[in-house]
């Protein structure tokens, strides 16, 4: 089997980009024979955001440094690279990453994660494992979360945190190497829950081939950031309630989350992002989230327009 592992990293991400790629290379030892990982990640250096002339860091350093990504990742029967580095002016963003990196005939599904989330070192080899068990041609896999934005995350939460408080930002008290101790000391993980809806925050998520390539593509005049995620859920289960056999799936106790790092008094979220984010200045651009959500009406009809033509 053959997954396709997709990142689209800011220039200020680029310290995360080595933690997520480190975890990742550590993940390929335990992979079958046979399995193989390719690792897709984009570097966006596109002057529509950012005035580089106004910016006090090198392009070339920060494109050096992405490039030397390639010696932690390596080129093995089960893990290779494939690295792009975005220099236009252009809109472009994490969307344009995805569209880019899918519908390759050797390739099975798609892990699709953020810069700035954990997740452990067993997760994508248990994504490989679930792949290769579930019979369905449309599906996603997720892992579990601690407590998120409202009730209806509930599907995604772990027990160990089913008593925390969102409202009072309990979430930001967790700190993620407690999650990995709690993963490490837990060996009861892997077991696949078959989930009533489709609920995904985009995070860290195995997305099946047909799901990516078929059901849900990136159209070509999408641009930028925008909530794909969002778009997904609301046309997923809707095409559940009619009976369409679309599923999704989660992975009990494995935990993903955002890096905070709790000391007991303060909660650190950017701690490797700000130095770069000092020296980098960022245009004022509109918010890429409202303008996108703002048609998200239009895009479904577009979508509906779509699944007729394809046959869905």
């Amino acid at each position: 089997m053959v997954i396709k592992a997709i990142c689209h990293y800011m220039p200020w991400d680029l310290d995360l980009a080595i933690l997520n790629v480190n975890t990742i290379k550590k993940s390929s030892y335990m992979l079958q024979d046979g399995d193989k990982l390719i690792v897709a990640l984009t570097l966006n250096l596109s002057s529509y955001i950012v005035d580089w002339y106004k910016s006090e860091i090198s392009i070339d350093l920060l494109k050096d440094k992405f490039q030397r990504l390639s010696h932690i990742i390596g080129n093995t029967s089960k893990i290779s690279y494939q690295l792009k580095v975005f220099l236009g002016d252009a809109l472009y963003g994490h969307l344009d990453s995805q569209r880019e990196s899918i519908k390759e005939d050797n390739v099975d599904g798609y892990i699709q994660y953020c810069p700035d989330i954990y997740f452990s070192e067993t997760l994508i080899p248990l994504y490989f494992q679930a792949a290769k068990m579930i019979k369905e041609k449309y599906f996603v896999v997720a892992a579990q979360t601690p407590k998120l934005w409202d009730n209806t995350w509930d599907v995604l939460l772990n027990s160990r945190y089913k008593d925390m408080n969102f409202k009072n930002m309990q979430y930001q008290n967790i700190n993620i190497y407690d999650i990995n101790n709690d993963i490490s000391q837990n060996q009861n993980w892997g077991r696949l829950i078959l989930l009533p809806t489709i609920k995904f925050a985009g995070w860290m998520d195995y997305y099946s081939k047909g799901f990516a390539e078929q059901l849900f593509p990136v159209p070509d005049d999408w641009h930028g950031y925008g909530s794909w995620d969002l778009y997904c859920i609301i046309l997923g289960n809707d095409l559940i309630r009619k009976g369409f056999p679309l599923k999704q799936y989660v992975i009990e106790n494995q935990i993903i989350s955002q890096r905070y790092l709790f000391d007991g008094e303060n909660v650190h979220n950017n701690t490797l992002t700000m130095p770069y984010r000092e020296l980098i200045c960022r245009k004022n651009i509109p918010d890429q989230r409202e303008v996108f959500e703002s048609t998200l009406q239009q895009k479904f009809n577009e979508w509906k327009a779509y699944a007729i033509k394809e046959g869905l």
